[in-house]
């Protein structure tokens, strides 16, 4: 069950499975076996996630999902076949299972298996992909990433030094590069910050005098993984510390689209840490950007000397402006469909193609020409 190898025998001995005896086997799956991990994904849904993966399975094709309620988490089986030309035989099935956790964070849920990079790619995130708008990604920024970090350490009663032993960091123009020094964390947050790029994820070991509490990895598009150590510090700590964050960002962006009765809408501000926007060539950064969001189309309204475009988001028909309002600042004016999954989107293209800033929700538009024009 849940792909854990050696700890799915603690399953045989319980008539109930609950999240004690999963934290146990996800412990016995990673600690007798090094080359083992357990790899999580947490995403949003503000329904219950597993229904809207049950309504989502009864429209795919050659594709079977069966989840089992087992009252403090979801066990999801997965079988699907992939038919290609490029595969041997033409085609080959997709099986496993995961466990799916409602977090202490309301919309974030949260799965968890012991399977290999192919079921976890190709069952696990395929299937959540499937289910948008609905079940939605979220993406964390440089900033946030250290927070995790900050708060994990804070948390932990002996104040422990956090370790990267590696990381993997980007520039809006050129290809990553990846770190294999082991540094303090705080190190590879300010050389990526003077180097202006991004940080994507990062490899580290938590350590308390001298001991190993526990490894782990973590993204900014939700992947997580727990890789030795002691399970608990990981699920109470780290991954608390990760939901939260998500609900923030759930908080921001859901609920977001233009009211059908006032044409009132609310906002979303995107302020970076310097003026970003000096002259005409930097919005065509920006459109640039933009223009790089897969399953979307961008129309461009004004270009200088103000920036105001727009974005249609073909994954659920949402659509979204998007104004230069200051030198520092991008907000985002959601339409009368603009779902939480779209608006998350464009912002996390933003941010990993143009500039990383803090994203904030504003209200009301309140803003004319004069803004753009002096």
């Amino acid at each position: 069950m849940y792909e854990l190898s050696v700890g799915e025998a603690l399953f045989e001995y319980e008539q109930e499975i609950s999240l004690q005896t999963l934290r146990r086997a996800i412990d016995a799956h990673v600690n007798e076996d090094a080359r083992q991990t357990a790899r999580f994904k947490s995403v949003i849904c503000p329904e219950d996630a597993a229904d809207v993966l049950q309504t989502t399975a009864s429209f795919l094709n050659e594709t079977s999902v069966e989840i089992t309620d087992h009252g403090d988490h979801y066990g999801v089986e997965i079988s699907r076949t992939i038919r290609r030309s490029d595969i041997s035989g033409g085609q080959r099935t997709i099986e496993g299972s995961f466990a799916l956790i409602d977090n202490s964070s309301p919309d974030v849920w949260t799965a968890v298996t012991g399977a290999g990079p192919d079921f976890y790619e190709r069952g696990v995130l395929w299937l959540f992909k499937q289910a948008e708008p609905n079940i939605s990604e979220f993406f964390v920024n440089s900033s946030d990433l250290e927070l995790i970090l900050d708060n994990v350490k804070a948390s932990l009663p002996t104040e422990p030094e956090i370790r990267v032993n590696k990381a993997v960091a980007y520039t809006r123009k050129d290809e990553g590069t990846i770190s294999f020094e082991t540094n303090p964390y705080k190190e590879v947050f300010r050389v990526s910050e003077t180097n202006d790029k991004y940080v994507d994820k990062i490899d580290f070991d938590v350590v308390g005098d001298n001991d190993a509490l526990f490894s782990g990895f973590i993204s900014r598009d939700g992947q997580l993984k727990f890789e030795s150590g002691t399970v608990g510090l990981f699920f109470e700590h780290l991954l608390v510390e990760y939901a939260r964050v998500g609900q923030d960002k759930a908080d921001i962006f859901g609920n977001r689209e233009r009211s059908q009765e006032t044409g009132d809408v609310d906002q979303i501000q995107i302020r970076f840490n310097s003026d970003v926007f000096r002259n005409p060539d930097d919005h065509d950064d920006l459109i640039e950007a933009l223009g790089g969001l897969t399953r979307s189309s961008l129309t461009v309204y004004h270009q200088n000397p103000y920036a105001h475009l727009s974005v249609l988001d073909y994954v659920d028909g949402s659509s979204c402006d998007v104004l230069v309002t200051e030198p520092d600042t991008v907000s985002l004016v959601p339409s009368y469909r603009g779902s939480m999954n779209s608006l998350m989107r464009i912002s996390e293209q933003i941010s990993k193609e143009f500039d990383e800033g803090m994203v904030t929700e504003l209200g009301q538009p309140d803003y004319g020409p004069s803004d753009f024009f002096n």
